[in-house]
């Protein structure tokens, strides 16, 4: 090797230690881009650099570059002197040598700079290099548009979501289609420097007018480097669609319903589906007026309601003009609907005629799907998925729960511009593992007069139990309205949460941006208003496990694998190097040898930086990965609020109550709230404790720019305000 500076060649270096010497070798450092690698530096940050094989007295370089596509190799030296082009940056702590390094980043370096990092050891050794500031698009959202129509009630746009996409200095950001036609797009920028969402979201306006086809997705921060969209998703520009042909509930071919009469009108209904289905789709259109479900056995109805079938549409003449109410007499464990896919539900509103109490076993207006089990049990040929379905422009009042799901896996799901009012949970995907390439978007909820402190819940606007590519942006949870109490003078007013997360699937790549939410912390429970919960987390190892054999892309460890909860496949799961060499890296499983094998081999893609070794504990567990809470508004105030939580003075979190890796909080404005609030759990399976295993590590979390003013109440001990780390392991003999 060379070392630089003094001219000498020698085979191997050698470090000793006394009469101990090893091989010294350069430091490997975490360098895929969506996977633990370094994001964003600015002047005076400071910057951990992870992987392996770091001492005490490395040196890291730092240089600008301006095409990131290529990493350039490191220079020739070290440089003496520090400016905003190349220099060194101060090493400030070695604590967690060999796995990491944390550096200062100097202030001669400039902000928004894309610059590469190396790691110079003692003996000449060059690292491999990572970059940081330069632009990382991830996904995009929605995938697919027509030619010059909207979606969904949407306007015409396209983001593409990542990390560092604001534009480099004197630049814009840009967006380039690829496909039958080239278009180059101008992001929006709102130019306020309080916020965040430039840096994580490129939102370019579509043409009014584009080439039908399929587009490969480019962007640029600074008009030279180019970057592919690292999912690989292309957009897909449609024609535009043509009007469906309408089937009208008070045709007299249907049985001659009216609405407004007071009489049932479920078998017109459900005869205008059946002739919608036979010809092979359309809109079943209603009329202005209440129309009434309450027989609940007429023909045609079944366990999960009237079956809506893929491609056919409920259409009214708008929310203030066309009501469908499901009367008393109709099962409130039944849904009036199941939508099956490629169905538009719009300008409705959904009235419900029961007064629920909070013990009651209500259940949902609109399901999506019927349940796994019976995905065929009606018709051989209905889907065993919910696809394309799209609900728009409705309002949801007083129902037990507005939307739910049956459990099937779902995708391109578009909910917008609805108003939701439900006693309970206005939009509930809490039984299913897949929710993706969705938009849940510009609704507003509004709180029912569900409380019970005994469990601290209350009502809530949304519970999404997984995510893939969702976006979830511009919803208002407004805890002020009275408008969808039973009693606004004395019912409890404002919410339990507002946006909740759980994990009975793994949640990859979502967006929660520019929402607002107010009087989160007025009923019971924690009070947050986005909460990333480990509720549906599970694990198949018993505690963390050493490393018996590893590649680059495996690991094996003693088996048998436990057996999960809530229908998780091992192949949900993420592995987590918790210790050792590799400490930090986290991958998703891909397949796995034998769940009952007196050992087990997880392989993981992609492949590690650096692989576990013998000194490696791992666990498993499901994971938030590349998730952004990004400038969301959260008011706690009084008197907007009245700051009554049943159970405690909480209210307006954010928080990660699970693991999480790669993800950021970032341009958030809390008021009178309980902060933010990140946890760490290790726990073990334990008959002596009555534990059971789950790992909650949050790994390369990125929490910047929020702004919390005040605090839930002052005067209470148990009020918290700020940024809190929590953590917690369970004791147990056997185990560390």
């Amino acid at each position: 090797m060379t070392r630089y500076g003094s001219g000498w060649l020698a085979a191997a270096a050698l470090l000793c230690f006394g009469t101990d010497c090893v091989r010294a070798t350069p430091a490997t450092l975490f360098s895929q881009p969506a996977y633990q690698s370094p994001v964003r530096g600015d002047p005076g940050d400071l910057l951990m650099l992870a992987g392996d094989g770091f001492a005490s007295s490395d040196t890291v370089v730092y240089q600008s570059i301006t095409d990131t596509t290529q990493l350039p190799g490191p220079p020739a030296g070290a440089p003496v002197a520090s400016d905003a082009n190349t220099g060194v940056a101060t090493v400030v702590s070695t604590l967690e040598v060999p796995h990491s390094l944390t550096i200062s980043l100097p202030a001669s370096m400039q902000s928004g700079q894309s610059y590469a990092l190396w790691v110079l050891n003692a003996d000449g050794e060059w690292s491999n290099g990572v970059t940081i500031n330069d632009a990382r698009p991830l996904w995009i959202t929605p995938d697919s548009a027509y030619v010059s129509a909207s979606k969904a009630g949407l306007p015409r746009y396209l983001k593409v979501v990542g990390r560092n996409l604001q534009p480099a200095a004197g630049a814009t950001t840009q967006v380039r289609l690829i496909g039958p036609s080239t278009y180059t797009l101008t992001a929006q920028n709102d130019g306020d420097q309080t916020t965040a969402i430039e840096r994580y979201v490129a939102n370019v306006t579509l043409p009014t007018n584009m080439t039908a086809g399929t587009y490969t997705i480019q962007l640029s921060r600074d008009g030279s480097s180019w970057i592919g969209v690292a999912s690989g998703q292309t957009l897909e520009t449609l024609p535009d669609p043509t009007a469906p042909a309408t089937f009208a509930v008070d045709d007299p071919a249907y049985g001659g319903c009216i609405p407004g009469d007071g009489v049932d009108d479920t078998l017109c209904i459900y005869k205008a589906i059946a002739a919608a289905r036979r010809a092979g789709g359309g809109s079943v259109v209603f009329g202005p007026g209440v129309w009434d479900m309450g027989n609940d056995s007429a023909a045609g109805v079944v366990y999960f309601g009237v079956l809506v079938p893929v491609g056919v549409n409920i259409i009214g003449a708008g929310a203030g003009s066309t009501t469908i109410r499901r009367d008393t007499t109709w099962s409130m464990q039944k849904p009036i609907f199941t939508l099956q896919g490629q169905n538009t539900v719009q300008g409705i509103r959904f009235k419900d005629a029961y007064v629920y109490q909070p013990t009651d076993p209500g259940r949902t207006l609109l399901e999506l799907g019927v349940a796994p089990a019976n995905a065929q049990s009606y018709n051989a040929a209905d889907p065993s998925t919910v696809s394309g379905v799209t609900i728009t422009g409705n309002t949801f009042e007083q129902p037990f729960v507005a939307i739910q799901d049956g459990g099937m896996p779902i995708d391109h799901l578009f909910v917008t511009n609805n108003d939701f009012g439900a006693y309970d949970t206005g939009l509930l995907l809490d039984g299913t593992h897949y929710v993706s390439d969705s938009v849940i978007a510009f609704n507003t909820f509004e709180p029912g007069s569900y409380i019970n402190a005994a469990v601290g819940q209350g009502a809530i606007p949304t519970g999404i139990s997984s995510g893939q590519r969702l976006d979830f942006s511009n919803n208002v949870a407004d805890g002020t309205s009275t408008q969808y109490l039973y009693n606004p003078a004395t019912d409890a007013k404002g919410f339990r949460a507002a946006f909740f997360w759980s994990l009975i699937g793994d949640h990859e790549e979502v967006l929660v941006a520019q929402n607002t939410a107010t009087c989160s912390g007025d009923k019971a429970g924690d009070g947050e208003a986005i909460a990333f919960d480990g509720n549906g987390n599970t694990s198949a190892l018993a505690t963390a496990q050493p490393v018996l054999a590893a590649t680059s892309n495996s690991v094996t460890v003693q088996g048998p694998l436990l057996t999960l909860t809530n229908g998780t496949a091992y192949g949900e799961l993420w592995i987590q190097i918790a210790s050792g060499t590799g400490i930090g890296q986290v991958r998703p499983v891909v397949s796995y040898s034998s769940a009952t094998g007196s050992s087990v081999t997880f392989t993981v893609s992609p492949a590690w930086d650096v692989a576990p070794a013998a000194d490696s504990l791992v666990t498993t567990a499901k994971e938030y990965w590349q998730v952004y809470a990004v400038d969301n508004f959260v008011d706690q105030r009084q008197p907007l609020c009245q700051k009554s939580n049943a159970n405690k003075p909480s209210g307006g979190v954010i928080g990660f109550w699970a693991g999480s890796s790669d993800s950021a909080i970032e341009g958030n404005q809390q008021y009178d709230t309980s902060g933010i609030l990140y946890s760490l759990a290790y726990d073990v399976q334990s008959a002596r404790y009555g534990t059971s295993p789950a790992t909650g590590f949050q790994t390369f979390l990125d929490i910047r720019g929020n702004t919390i003013k005040g605090e839930y109440n002052w005067a209470a001990s148990c009020s918290y305000s700020g940024i809190r780390g929590w953590y917690g392991a369970s004791p147990d003999a056997p185990s560390a």
